[in-house]
């Protein structure tokens, strides 16, 4: 878009969270790999009782007895989804007919918004559930000049 002689382009993205799947420290099953814990309820925490320090429902989970696998299907739980709006503003100046300067400038997570990581899923850990960092920056902004001949 060009509002006058600025141009204006938004780049938007909306993204659900992405499925993750828990799992218990220790071997219960004697076998090798990631072992899942038995799974007695949904585990999934309605948005307004989410938080990066529980973003779901560790009680939801139990450690299967020794020597059996958990009930727990994979991809049961959501990580956070992302909102974000980056966007460029732009402008040509003519300085003379052969001469121009271009200026532009760039921000990148406009709003600020915490992007964050993916939840600790090991249900048997003192931080299971929590969110410890995020998966991108903050806000970003840069600004660039080019002289045009």
């Amino acid at each position: 878009h060009s509002v006058g002689g600025w141009q204006i382009s938004p780049i938007f993205e909306a993204q659900k969270g992405l499925p993750v799947t828990p799992t218990v420290n220790g071997n219960p099953a004697n076998t090798t790999g990631a072992q899942r814990p038995n799974r007695i309820q949904d585990g999934n925490l309605p948005r307004d009782q989410r938080s990066p320090d529980r973003w779901f429902d560790v009680a939801a989970f139990t450690v299967p007895a020794p020597f059996t696998f958990g009930n727990s299907a994979a991809s049961v739980l959501y990580g956070p989804g992302l909102v974000n709006l980056d966007l460029t503003v732009a402008r040509t100046f003519k300085l003379t007919e052969k001469i121009a300067l271009d200026f532009r400038s760039e921000f990148f997570n406009l709003f600020n918004e915490a992007h964050f990581d993916f939840p600790n899923t090991v249900v048997n850990t003192p931080n299971a559930a929590r969110i410890g960092a995020t998966s991108s920056s903050a806000r970003q902004i840069q600004f660039g000049l080019k002289l045009v001949f």
